[in-house]
């Protein structure tokens, strides 16, 4: 009766010892994971201030030359700042709308003026008006064969493509059905694309991946706004970023989401980009 009485003393011990054990392993385990989220947080506000401030704490240290990629959406229609991003005389992407009154005729001039050229996709939005998309759009529910139908016809109207990126899309850039058809036809023209980031899903960039096609994600909408110093403050971030990071994406618009104040804003920083030793640079060039 003693002996079994002690036994059961020590098993009750063993497992009290067990319950000890395992509370202090969950205790370490939580402590770590407030840390590990703390730490997390705190580097995100450290990383969006620097973002945000005037010029990046890195840029008076930066001695290597860092890359910036600026897009300009919405050429095929409007002139408003058609002519003005033309004449700069600077590495930019310009993103063509396939099947308007001047897609072609934007795509070979920009070609002629050493600017790079792809299609600017036109893709449904979760909001939005229908004129807003132009002709021919993917839609969420457009078929296999009609996708690859007008990608494969906007190749054709828009002359020296060497890319594609996204129109509005927040809603048929987040179907993995949508962009498998869009991609196919990217990747059977050797091009690279660009993720606008109107969604939050990173769809384009992970069925890029897997099908090996370069893919690019925007960092910075530059303006939907007639306040040239609201465009600059922007390009203030873009520059950031590409300090932070080696390299960034901008993207701006001709027509009325930026034009003339976009083209002014860009001519008025290029001081400022060779200061810190930020270069200008095509979409492609972020491959090398």
């Amino acid at each position: 009766m003693v002996l079994k009485n002690l036994y059961i003393k020590e098993l009750h011990d063993v497992r009290k010892l067990h319950v000890i054990t395992i509370n202090s392993k969950l205790f370490l385990s939580l402590t770590f994971g407030f840390i590990l989220m703390f730490t997390i947080i705190a580097l995100n506000v450290v990383y969006l201030s620097l973002l945000n401030s005037p010029v990046s704490a890195f840029s008076q240290e930066n001695t290597e030359k860092v890359k910036l990629a600026i897009i300009i959406d919405d050429f095929g229609e409007s002139r408003a700042g058609v002519k003005e991003m033309m004449e700069i005389n600077k590495p930019l992407t310009f993103a063509i709308m396939p099947f308007l009154t001047h897609s072609t005729e934007d795509a070979e001039e920009a070609f002629k003026k050493q600017h790079e050229v792809i299609i600017h996709l036109s893709m449904e939005p979760q909001v939005g008006k229908a004129s807003w998309l132009g002709p021919r759009p993917i839609m969420a529910t457009t078929s296999d064969e009609l996708i690859t139908k007008i990608v494969t016809d906007a190749y054709e109207n828009i002359p020296h493509a060497v890319g594609v990126n996204i129109h509005m899309g927040s809603k048929a850039s987040a179907s993995e059905v949508v962009m498998n058809s869009v991609l196919n036809v990217v990747g059977a023209h050797k091009s690279y694309f660009v993720d606008s980031k109107t969604s939050s899903k990173r769809i384009p960039y992970k069925l890029a991946s897997e099908k090996g096609i370069p893919c690019f994600e925007n960092n910075v909408f530059l303006d939907s706004t007639q306040s040239k110093e609201k465009v600059k403050s922007q390009l203030r971030k873009a520059v950031n970023y590409a300090l932070l990071d080696k390299k960034a994406v901008a993207i701006g618009h001709v027509g009325a989401e930026g034009g003339k104040i976009t083209a002014q804003a860009i001519i008025e920083m290029l001081p400022m980009f060779e200061e810190n030793n930020v270069e200008l640079v095509y979409i492609s060039d972020l491959m090398k």
